[in-house]
């Protein structure tokens, strides 16, 4: 597998991780750890591989591929919530422009407006595969030593 094609696979996988947790698509809780195991394995690969050039360490390849999914997140989220709230689609909102105009010359990012701004839109993911729920014996079946 080249970088390229991990880096590919990365992105669509982020997008089907997206997708589950938005409720978009359904996937079996197994289905949901696989795909978050092979985005954990690629990126693994990809800051190896990175990282044996001698360019970079594994931890700063690691840390900029994580920064580009962040980076993809946060156009997904906005997408999303404007497929289902199209009124606000045109709408400013001062938090999102505090978030990322802060400092003297407004090129700094405010991570705690940018929290706050993200904490809207936790409603997107409130059908996000969960574990399975383990059944516990009622406590006739206790009694009876039966589960």
């Amino acid at each position: 597998m080249t970088v390229k094609e991990a880096d590919d696979r990365i992105t669509e996988l982020d997008d089907l991780i997206f997708k589950a947790d938005t409720g978009q698509i359904s996937v079996t809780w197994q289905q949901y750890l696989s795909l978050k195991s092979e985005v954990q394995i690629l990126m693994d690969v990809l800051a190896k591989s990175l990282a044996s050039t001698g360019k970079h360490t594994y931890e700063e390849a690691y840390a900029a591929r994580e920064h580009v999914r962040a980076m993809n997140l946060l156009p997904a989220i906005l997408q999303r919530h404007c497929e289902l709230n199209p009124e606000t689609a045109q709408k400013e909102d001062p938090l999102l422009i505090k978030a990322f105009h802060s400092g003297p010359n407004g090129d700094d990012i405010d991570n705690e407006a940018y929290e706050k701004f993200l904490l809207q839109f936790s409603y997107l993911f409130a059908n996000a595969p969960q574990p399975p729920v383990e059944k516990k014996p009622n406590l006739i079946q206790r009694l009876l030593g039966r589960k």
